[in-house]
């Protein structure tokens, strides 16, 4: 903490939340458009011919 007020260390944190936000943000609106999972490498539709099991 030496050298930063309080002030700059919670601008800081705060600018971090934000950045986190804007990327989960970002990352489902992608899911959304492509339907596509990127983490589990899965597709987001169901294939309803095929039977499950």
């Amino acid at each position: 903490m030496r050298g930063r007020t309080l002030s700059e260390m919670d601008e800081a944190r705060q600018q971090y939340i934000a950045s986190l936000r804007n990327f989960w943000l970002g990352n489902y609106e992608l899911r959304r458009l492509t339907l596509y999972d990127f983490v589990r490498g899965v597709p987001l539709i169901i294939d309803t011919q095929r039977p499950r099991g």
